[in-house]
């Protein structure tokens, strides 16, 4: 019987904790992983508020094959179907791959390579119009301010010496005098009104 007190990173974890039987727990571990990609679907459309008929009226197919492939595996998953179901839901498909067994910090840097290619893209648009050229450097204050204040969040996670003392000690109050910002935004804040997206817009236009 699973213990009411203790907390289980996951319902996976749980599983192997109260089950007497380690096949039953590997063939349900198993299932989970292998139904990772369908929920997280199901998951957005609930999110949106849609049901399997709206999905399914805005793709051209009927309710029952939504249905079957929310029901069904990763593994059958097909690529059309998958970039379909995206569409009904107003998203993109991208696709992003990597060395097997990648580990936690190859993944980090991976994504951090990839912000640097989307900062030269926009260094790029900063040539084209004064405009531009503000909202582009209004966002790189931005975006120093929030990746420092991500790592300054993470630091304090992290194990500390002996005498209770940080390993690392990073100064939120340093990164808003060098990006420039009088308060620290506010995470709620949606992109819309951000100088990247008055950048985006004004070379749309």
């Amino acid at each position: 019987m699973a213990d009411p007190k203790k907390q289980y990173a996951s319902v996976a974890e749980m599983v192997r904790s109260v089950s007497d039987d380690p096949q039953f727990a590997d063939d349900f571990v198993r299932r989970v992983n292998s139904r990772r990609l369908v929920k997280h679907l199901f998951a957005m459309r609930s999110a949106e508020g849609l049901s399997q008929k709206d999905i399914a009226d805005r793709i051209g197919c009927s309710q029952s094959r939504i249905s079957k492939l929310e029901s069904g595996n990763d593994d059958d998953l097909r690529l059309a179907d998958l970039a379909a179901y995206l569409r009904a839901l107003d998203l993109d498909l991208c696709l992003v791959f990597g060395q097997k067994e990648s580990t936690i910090v190859n993944k980090i840097k991976y994504h951090a390579v990839a912000i640097k290619r989307l900062l030269a893209e926009l260094v790029k648009l900063a040539q084209m119009d004064k405009q531009i050229a503000e909202g582009v450097v209004g966002f790189h204050g931005e975006a120093f301010f929030n990746l420092i204040k991500i790592l300054r969040d993470s630091v304090k996670d992290l194990p500390r010496r002996d005498d209770g003392t940080a390993f690392v000690d990073i100064e939120i109050e340093t990164a808003q005098a060098v990006a420039g910002h009088l308060v620290e935004p506010d995470e709620g804040e949606t992109s819309d009104g951000s100088p990247a997206a008055q950048a985006e817009m004004a070379a749309a236009h």
